[in-house]
């Protein structure tokens, strides 16, 4: 069994739109990673731990990367999860509209693994954050923060 980890991913059309020959570079790469995961043996689930986009308001290509790549994976029965970093915390997930399953809050069973997720908090929701991860039993736990923010 494996579980594939992708973080930071910023899938932005928008950045470097002043230098078109590397705008969307982020989409290009998570399409090479798309290749070299569809043929590693085993592949269990996919998580993105945070800043899938590199903003709150992703251009429909970003989305629409996010879900071709989310697409081949359940075609093939791989579940995709996601979690919101500070770059793309938003009140719903885009990468949920994606295709992508939330994990925020909740804890999936990957074979023999428990994985939970969090997204990324700020403030009182730090606290709330706090609280939940003392409930838990799990496996691996995707944070897109540091745990020294959270208990200096």
């Amino acid at each position: 069994m494996k579980v594939a980890f992708i973080g930071d991913a910023h899938l932005s059309q928008g950045l470097y739109s002043h230098r078109p020959l590397i705008r969307g570079d982020a989409g290009r790469a998570l399409m090479l990673i798309k290749d070299s995961l569809l043929v590693t043996e085993g592949l269990s689930a996919i998580v993105f731990a945070g800043d899938v986009f590199d903003t709150r308001h992703p251009t429909s290509l970003d989305v629409l990367d996010l879900q071709r790549f989310c697409g081949c994976f359940s075609r093939r029965g791989i579940p995709v999860y996601s979690i919101q970093g500070n770059h793309d915390l938003c009140e719903f997930s885009w990468a949920s509209i994606a295709g992508a399953e939330s994990l925020h809050g909740e804890t999936k069973r990957v074979g023999n693994l428990y994985i939970s997720g969090y997204d990324y908090a700020q403030g009182t929701k730090q606290k709330v954050m706090q609280e939940w991860m003392q409930t838990l039993d799990t496996d691996i736990l995707v944070l897109h923060q540091s745990l020294s923010v959270l208990a200096p």
